[in-house]
């Protein structure tokens, strides 16, 4: 938070004579109730200033909220209590891009994004696409083995053609469920920083 420098507190800002920020600005008093003096914290004026609008993200108006900060980690925090006992205590890292922090905990892979924009990771995806890609060579060999072979057999070689075409589609079909998937979950992050300051 942007606090006024003759309100500031933190000794770091005072003997550095302004040079560096301090910490004030992070040590803003917590907002416990919406409309209240001083948001629900004191009746006394704490001791840094609340910032105008501070109340709208108030303990009450955050619980009351589905898409708040409070009720994420609540569902956070309720999905490690019951994700704890069937998890180790050991984790691997995973390779990610700067700004984001992937790990593995046997079942469980965790990523945290801490860029201001979405992104997408494909986690299982290449395994997903070098088993399918490998179920087309297969395929592809029997094809060719069955035709060359004459007879009853030519004729058994469209079976694995077909199954072949199969694979195709349904790869298209990941991939095109997974570009639906990203573009919503796009449009719902766009629309919560657009709309950040109205969720009450």
């Amino acid at each position: 938070m942007d606090v006024p420098p003759e309100a500031r507190q933190d000794p770091l800002y005072i003997h550095t004579e302004g040079h560096n920020q301090g910490r004030d600005g992070c040590r803003v008093p917590l907002p416990w109730k919406r409309g209240e003096p001083n948001a629900g914290f004191s009746f006394a004026a704490p001791w840094l200033p609340m910032p105008p609008g501070w109340d709208s993200f108030a303990v009450d108006a955050e619980d009351a909220s589905a898409t708040s900060m409070l009720s994420f980690y609540k569902r956070a925090l309720a999905l490690r209590r019951r994700l704890a006992p069937w998890l180790p205590a050991s984790i691997a890292w995973r390779p990610a891009p700067e700004g984001v922090l992937v790990y593995r905990r046997e079942r469980l892979t965790v990523a945290c994004n801490f860029l201001s924009r979405p992104i997408s990771l494909s986690v299982r995806l290449f395994a997903n696409m070098l088993a399918g890609h490998t179920m087309l060579y297969v395929f592809g060999t029997f094809v060719i083995g069955l035709a060359t072979a004459g007879g009853v057999l030519s004729l058994i070689s469209v079976m694995p053609l077909l199954a072949i075409i199969a694979v195709v589609a349904l790869e298209f079909l990941i991939a095109f469920l997974q570009a639906y998937v990203f573009a919503i979950l796009t449009c719902i992050y766009l629309n919560d920083a657009l709309h950040l300051h109205e969720h009450h």
